[in-house]
């Protein structure tokens, strides 16, 4: 149907004519829009600084994060950020046992807005005394020593180390270690300098004259020792003196394991040999014990013999002297 021709230029002048009025009129309308919105209220989510207490050790967990809600203006509360805020700060130097209570005076609020609330785990705050006590260091060995060998003790100077922390992790540690300390087929005693590690679960080491706590640490390494007994036969020979004689005599011999095996690869039957004397000291026989030619100086000088010589009185044939005189 078509329109009038009066219809039809009401309505071209409605939508299309005065476009200068009807733009201003748009932002003005859009600007009292802005400027006269009513406040709103905003949520965000900010970090927990926990401040610590040198003389008390909090024994409950506490929140990670608080959340804030904040009131102002729709154009200033819709630019913020989580960050804009900082952090809650909860300073246990100050707290109190009981109930967590945070300070809404820690929390810097961005210009423009205003602490409208807080949101937080309701947790009962408890302490205990921090107290510091000397306990052992006992290194750390790793590996073994060289064959023939063994750790005799471990040794630590200074002996022990103060520890400080809550009164109830305190007493849950016996010692505390070192740095490892590597044995590597040790054939001598090992001293190296080491540093003693952090017990972990809340406590510290003290800090001696503020340098980090290191210990002399001494591995004691020796030779593992044996004790032998060896046959050792003496020479017979056609005397009188070879008859008072037993035809061996059992030799105790002791020292390092090594020098033993070393003494054993060289296939010797008798690696000791007797030596007969009869013109030592009047009226006994000396029987002397030495290694054989082909046993080394330094298998000599380790093993010991626990007796080298042996003195035998000779039987006397002449009479005594009372049946003497009855002749």
């Amino acid at each position: 149907m078509k329109l009038p021709s009066s219809v039809s230029a009401f309505v071209s002048d409605l939508l299309f004519g005065h476009w200068a009025h009807k733009m201003g009129a748009l932002v003005l309308a859009a600007v009292v829009f802005v400027f006269t919105r009513d406040e709103v209220t905003r949520g965000f989510e900010i970090p927990l600084r926990v401040v610590p207490d040198r003389e008390r050790v909090l024994l409950t967990d506490v929140p990670d994060t608080v959340k804030v809600q904040v009131r102002g203006p729709w154009t200033r509360v819709n630019r913020l950020q989580e960050y804009d805020f900082g952090t809650a700060t909860l300073d246990l130097r100050q707290a109190q046992p009981g109930p967590l209570e945070i300070d809404r005076a820690s929390i810097v609020m961005p210009a423009g807005v205003v602490l409208a609330g807080m949101q937080y785990d309701h947790v009962d705050l408890r302490f205990e005394p921090v107290v510091e006590r000397a306990i052992a260091v006992v290194p750390n060995v790793l590996g073994k020593p060289a064959a023939d060998h063994r750790l005799v003790r471990v040794e630590s100077e200074p002996a022990t180390w103060e520890i400080r922390g809550g009164r109830s992790q305190v007493d849950t540690v016996a010692q505390v270690s070192t740095e490892p300390l590597d044995l590597g087929g040790a054939t001598q005693t090992l001293e190296v300098e080491l540093s003693v590690l952090r017990p972990g679960g809340g406590v510290r080491l003290v800090e001696r004259g503020g340098a980090s706590p290191r210990v002399r640490a001494r591995a004691v390494v020796e030779p593992v020792l044996e004790d032998r007994e060896l046959t050792v036969r003496v020479p017979r020979r056609d005397s009188v003196v070879a008859e008072i004689l037993p035809p061996s005599y059992r030799v105790r011999v002791s020292g390092p394991m090594a020098s033993f095996r070393m003494l054993d690869e060289l296939g010797l039957e008798d690696p000791l040999l007797a030596s007969v004397s009869e013109d030592d000291e009047p009226g006994t026989v000396t029987v002397r014990f030495d290694w054989h030619e082909r046993v080394s100086a330094e298998v000599r000088a380790a093993l010991r013999l626990h007796r080298s010589v042996v003195r035998v009185p000779v039987p006397s044939d002449e009479p005594p002297a009372s049946a003497r005189v009855g002749n």
